[in-house]
């Protein structure tokens, strides 16, 4: 039983914060995802777990040891650590089979041969790659690599598995296959799961839960659900999916819920988030698939909600629906629909439901 504790972790790079008061913890054989931009301290995060890099305080543990401790003065070395790493490049031997790159980190070990090779069928059979142990890696494509990968770190039962990226350098098609079969092998392990991307399908698929980062700070830890449905923060709403973001003013306040006007004068009941107060300039966050284009006021929902007169700016074909660009008042809306619509004019229908206010703020582009 394995669990990896996070505690008041900070790395700074000279006067730059790379990660500030990092706090998170993963229960043993539980999934958990590093999501945020470019830049946000994940990979820093990650490394620090895994002994590449030493942090500029606070504490890394797991049940069974200490792996840091600037309080204790303790930095474990990575070998010292039992992590097991896959990196988004497969970093395999070209000189090596499959069943010698598996093999290698065995031998390191010393693993008697008869006992090595059971655990290297073992292994290339959960990664379905047993019918290509005699190939080489240019004789694979590069979703076979990545298995070959995940093979050579799963095959010495390391006690936490780090995955940084691994599925970045696949093409689209062949990225979603290995997220089905990387859910597949997630289910079947059970292990105490560190996992970086950037990708969002990828979080929200295999996560049990999700750390949203920013410039060096956890956002929001929470299920994948949980994030896309009630994002703590404007930046969570808008970088996770899409969301819409229509300037408001608050005229009413009960409890966590407020009443806002728009500037048609149109009003909407709404979830607030914190440090909104009356009269507060506010930012409603929607997603797409909430809204609804109407042809008149007639075909409105009979749920609360509020129609606002717009004007479609642009229309893209995405196969099984039609993605619109609205212009609302001051504010540009997307919206997706089976509907086909000609006419520039139109009407949107924002719901209550689902809608959140947050403070005034730029969010992220």
């Amino acid at each position: 039983m394995t669990e990896l504790i996070i505690e008041n972790m900070s790395r700074d790079f000279g006067s730059f914060h790379a990660t500030r008061d990092i706090n998170f913890h993963i229960a043993d054989g539980e999934f958990v995802t590093l999501l945020g931009p470019s830049g946000c301290g994940k990979s820093t995060t990650l490394a620090a777990v895994a002994g590449l890099d030493r942090p500029t305080e606070g504490t890394i543990r797991t049940t069974e040891k200490v792996f840091f401790s600037s309080a204790q003065k303790v930095f474990l070395p990575a070998e010292d650590r039992n992590c097991g790493l896959v990196f988004q490049s497969y970093a395999l031997w070209p000189h090596l089979t499959v069943f010698d790159n598996v093999a290698f980190p065995l031998k390191l070990r010393r693993v008697p041969k008869v006992e090595r090779n059971r655990m290297i069928e073992q292994v290339l059979a959960l990664v379905e790659m047993e019918p290509f142990a005699g190939r080489y890696p240019h004789e694979l494509s590069g979703g076979q690599q990545q298995r070959v990968a995940l093979a050579r770190t799963l095959v010495y039962k390391p006690s936490i598995l780090l995955l940084d990226e691994p599925l970045s350098n696949l093409d689209a098609k062949l990225r979603e296959r290995a997220r089905v079969w990387l859910g597949e092998l997630k289910r079947q392990l059970k292990m105490t799961t560190l996992y970086v991307t950037h990708d969002q399908a990828e979080a929200l698929t295999l996560s049990d839960r999700i750390v949203i980062m920013d410039k060096g700070r956890i956002v929001q830890i929470a299920t994948p659900e949980e994030i896309y449905e009630n994002p703590a923060e404007a930046f969570v709403a808008d970088f996770i999916g899409t969301s819409s973001f229509f300037p408001a003013t608050v005229v009413g306040l009960t409890g966590s819920n407020a009443t806002v006007r728009f500037s048609d004068g149109s009003e909407l009941k709404v979830a607030v988030r914190k440090d909104i107060a009356q009269g507060s300039k506010v930012r409603i966050s929607v997603r797409p698939e909430r809204m609804q284009v109407l042809s008149s006021r007639s075909e409105a929902p009979e749920e609360d909600g509020t129609v606002l007169s717009a004007r479609i700016r642009s229309r893209s074909y995405l196969g099984a629906r039609f993605q619109y660009e609205l212009e609302a008042g001051d504010a540009i809306a997307k919206v997706e629909t089976h509907r086909r619509l000609e006419d520039a004019d139109a009407l949107l229908w924002v719901p209550s439901s689902g809608s959140i206010a947050f403070r005034d703020k730029v969010v992220a582009a």
